[in-house]
């Protein structure tokens, strides 16, 4: 046994080394929306299919099907071409908790020794067939993670004090017994279209919240209700995932504060969440309550922060004539 977990580790590690050693893509994508570096979106990112300098094929993203019938409504064919496993969807990284999807579809999670999150690469049980995962975590108890399988369910485990799992109820789920434990998938999230489970592209949690994006384009919310984070205008915390809007193909949120984000297949860019230092947007003083409309003619988007003593929430926007803006 020693010598097979021993193995496991370096086998992981090796994964996760692999996958940092690929990003000098998105570190230059990152220095130019944060930094307003000099370097263009073309010196960071060879075309959809060709090889960069490290031999790297750059992957396709999520891209809208036009043809097809249903416009993010709870009827018709996909409007999203499901994603495979890709270098963003593969790692989490929320607070403190961190997570990482193996070649063979199994999750390992890791971080904080405090409140029972695995220090070390420990394997989720129960879980298999992964394709993209999402955590967040702070030192209080409040660790979470979420998964969206092959088969496009998605299973989610941890605190559950806010209804942030989405299965219904508010009872913690598989939270790892010790630090030197694993932890267990194990809640099932509910949906407002009974058609979502079965149909999930994406997740991401955040501070006591989750979003999921189905292959219609639908984005759906649980968790705390507060600060506008669920984006339904909400005057109690959702236990189950409720419908936020429709015509998506990609979320975002920040890791600490609560803010959220999505990008239409209209390329139109709508936010939600905390606003009380404009990060939003300075056309409103209070908290966004439902999701706002702040550009246009968006190619990609980055949700950016600073750290939980002091949250700030950064949106950066690349537009599709290569102008940015934060």
């Amino acid at each position: 046994m020693l010598v097979f977990s021993t193995y496991l580790k370096k086998e992981t590690m090796k994964e996760v080394k692999q996958f940092f050693s690929s990003q000098i893509k998105s570190i230059c994508l990152l220095f130019t929306i944060v930094a307003g570096g000099f370097l263009t979106l073309s010196s960071c990112s060879p075309p959809c299919g060709e090889a960069n300098y490290l031999g790297t094929v750059e992957e396709c993203e999520v891209t809208a099907d036009t043809t097809s019938s249903g416009g993010g409504s709870s009827g018709g064919s996909n409007l999203l071409t499901p994603e495979g496993l890709t270098d963003r969807s593969r790692l989490s990284v929320g607070g403190t908790r961190n997570g990482y999807v193996l070649d063979n579809g199994s999750v390992v999670t890791w971080g904080d020794r405090a409140w029972n999150i695995p220090d070390d690469f420990y394997t989720v049980d129960n879980l298999t067939n992964v394709r993209q995962i999402s955590g967040f975590g702070l030192n209080n108890g409040s660790s979470f993670s979420c998964a969206v399988k092959n088969d496009h369910t998605t299973v989610c485990w941890g605190a559950n004090g806010y209804g942030q799992l989405g299965d219904g109820t508010t009872t913690d789920c598989g939270k790892a017994a010790s630090a030197t434990t694993a932890e267990t998938a194990c809640a099932v999230p509910q949906f407002d279209d009974n058609s979502a489970q079965g149909n999930i592209n994406r997740v991401a949690v955040g501070y006591l919240f989750s979003l999921w994006l189905d292959n219609k384009g639908k984005v759906y919310s649980a968790g705390q209700c507060a600060n506008g984070a669920l984006g339904t205008g909400c005057t109690g915390n959702q236990a189950t995932a409720v419908t936020v809007m429709t015509g998506v193909k990609d979320i975002k949120v920040h890791q600490y504060s609560q803010i959220a984000c999505a990008h239409k297949i209209d390329n139109t860019l709508h936010c939600w969440g905390e606003n009380n230092t404009n990060e939003i947007t300075s056309a409103h003083a209070n908290d966004v309550e439902t999701p706002l409309e702040i550009a246009t003619n968006v190619a990609h988007f980055g949700i950016f922060g600073a750290s939980h003593s002091t949250p700030r929430g950064i949106i950066g926007i690349v537009y599709d004539n290569d102008t940015i803006s934060c």
